[in-house]
Parts: C-alpha cells; structure tokens; sequence
C-alpha cells in the first residue's frame, strides 16, 4: 500500500476509537446521573423533615390538649346509680298518680248511682203529688148522702155554640204579634196565642176545600203547622174579621147536637207557605196579601171539628147593600147549605150583618 493510504486508514481507525469513547464516557454519565437522581428521590430533605417533624409536634400538641377534654366529657355523664334512683321516682310518682285517677273514677261513679237515687226517689214524689191531685177529696161519713145528692144536682157544664166558640177564634186569631221585640220573648208570645188558639180545635179536625172536594189540612197537627207559620210570619199587622154570618143550630135546640156557623171572613196581610211545600214554612213564603174567605165551622163538644173553606169571588161579605136574601139565593151558600143538611136535618137559620153594626169610639 502507499503511504497516503496507509496514513488515511490510520486516520480513520483512530477517528472510530474516539468516537466509540465518547459515546462511552456519554453513556456511563447518563447512567451516573439517573443514580443520583433515584437516590435524591429516595432521601429526605431538609425542608420534608422540618414540616415532618412541626406536624408530629402538632400532632403530639393536640392529642395533649384532648385529653383533659376526654376526661370532662367523662365526669358530665351521670352516674348510673343516680339514673336509677331517678327512674324509680318517676315509677312511684306515676303509681301515685293512677291510684288518684282510680279514686277519682270510683268517686265519679257513686255521685252517678247518688244522682239516680235522688232522680228515681224525685219520679216517685211526682207521681205521688198527681195521684193525690187526682183522688177526690174526702167527705165526711156524716155528709156523704147530701154531697151525692147535690153532685145529683148539679147542672151540666155549660155547652157553647158554633157562633160562641168562632168568637174565640177570631179573637185569638187577630192577637198581635211584634216583631221588633227580643226573639225569647216573641217566641213566648207566640206559644201562648198558638196555646189559645188551640184549645178550641179538636183532634179529629180537617179542613177540605168546598169547590173542589180536597181535604187542605187532614190532621191536627197539620193545622198547627199551617196557623204557626201564619201567626209567626204575619207578625203584628195579621188582621181578621167577621162581616156577614149563618148560624145554623138544631130545631128543636138539643144537647150535644152539632152547631154551624158560616163566615165571611176578611184577612189582612196574611202570609202562608208556597203551595205544594211544607206547612211550616220552611220552603219558601207567600208574600203578604189580603183575602176574602167562606168558612163553614162545625161545632161539637165544644170544639171546632170541621171546616169548610171556598173563596170569596163575589164579594157577598164585603157588599153592604147585600142582604140575606140576595146571599142565601147564591150558588156557593146552597153549597154550603148542602154539607149542612147532610149533617143537620132540621135546622133553624140565623143571620147577621156587622156591617149594619154601630161602632162605639
């Protein structure tokens, strides 16, 4: 080989041997630096093990700061024994209270059995006072004789007519009755003109419409219903009077035959309830108005027992030139006239005009 060539290839080894060195050295410095790294890592460093060691005291600080609290949470807690003490207060207490509650009950029960005692023993005394009420008094032996001869004597009790007991009625019916006053004391009014009027209408009593043959009011207590509603709701301005009047009486006059009296009647603001609902009113009201009425009252034992009831249309009550003669030739009194021979063949008539009566003040 030549020299230059030679040169050249000497030249070229020792350029490969450098650079397999360098690339050596490079390495075994990378490797040295990864080391010292891990080792860095892996120990501590100043700056850790100073806040390692400030949080240990902390620690150690708070734990030493706990405990006496530990210990005052302990000493708050009640004692078991004075727990137990107290539960067994609260036991008696309570028995103490049942048994009062029991003696309490028992009480209450005997003043109930007394309270009956008394209101049996208070029947008795009540129904003793009625029986003696009820037992005639007592006549001497020696008298005995004379008082059956002068009960033997004694009249009848008196008997009154339809025309008697119709005037009763009608007085009655016009009370007045405010309605500006406390309700109590209306209402104690009411009850006794309602008690009044009453006492003159029999049990058996009904009041049929004469045109159409329709009983209106089929029972006592219907009755008292329909005249309730009117004496409550009319008030004081319910007016009613008698113009004109048929009385009819037995021929000859006997006892305990029926009597009759036909009305003419006028009636001032009365007030009823609506047709079809009931009788007390409590559906619905009519509004106040003025009616003219023909009335048949039978008249028995002292009571009223029926009525026949027709409308007015005429006028024949409230004319005054109309005489008896010009009413008995109506067609609604020879119906009228008709119920009463049904029931009274023989009969004497008796009329009446008030409106040819004077009248005084």
């Amino acid at each position: 080989l030549k020299s230059s060539e030679l040169s050249r290839l000497w030249t070229m080894g020792g350029d490969r041997h450098r650079d397999r060195r360098r690339s050596r050295s490079r390495s075994t410095r990378r490797r040295r630096r990864s080391v010292s790294s891990r080792k860095n890592a892996t120990k501590p460093s100043p700056q850790r093990s100073r806040s390692c060691s400030t949080s240990g005291k902390n620690a150690s600080s708070a734990a030493d700061s706990s405990a006496p609290n530990a210990h005052t949470v302990l000493a708050d807690v009640p004692d078991l024994a004075q727990l137990q003490a107290e539960s067994a207060a609260l036991r008696a207490k309570n028995t103490e209270l049942v048994q009062a509650q029991q003696e309490m009950a028992s009480q209450l029960a005997a003043v109930r059995k007394e309270n009956a005692e008394l209101r049996r023993q208070l029947a008795q005394t009540r129904r003793a006072a009625r029986q003696v009420e009820d037992i005639p008094p007592r006549v001497p032996e020696g008298r005995a004789d004379e008082a059956e001869e002068s009960s033997d004597a004694s009249e009848p009790p008196p008997e009154f007519n339809a025309v008697q007991i119709c005037g009763r009625m009608m007085e009655v019916y016009g009370a007045p009755i405010p309605n500006n006053i406390a309700l109590e004391k209306r209402g104690h009014l009411l009850d006794a003109k309602m008690k009044d009027f009453l006492e003159v209408i029999d049990r058996a009593i009904q009041v049929t419409d004469l045109v159409s043959g329709k009983t209106l009011l089929k029972n006592f207590q219907e009755v008292q219903d329909r005249y309730l509603c009117v004496f409550r709701e009319s008030g004081e301005k319910l007016k009613a009077g008698t113009t004109k009047r048929f009385f009819f009486e037995p021929s000859p006059p006997r006892r305990g035959a029926p009597t009759f009296c036909l009305d003419f009647e006028s009636h001032e603001h009365l007030v009823t309830a609506r047709p079809g609902t009931r009788l007390d009113g409590a559906l619905g009201l009519l509004p106040p108005r003025n009616q003219d009425l023909l009335v048949l009252y039978e008249a028995r034992d002292n009571k009223l027992t029926q009525m026949w009831v027709a409308p007015d249309r005429e006028g024949l009550g409230k004319d005054r030139g109309t005489g008896e003669a010009v009413v008995a030739h109506s067609e609604i009194f020879q119906k009228f006239l008709e119920v009463v021979k049904l029931r009274l063949p023989k009969y004497q008539t008796h009329f009446h005009n008030y409106h040819e009566v004077d009248s005084i003040g």
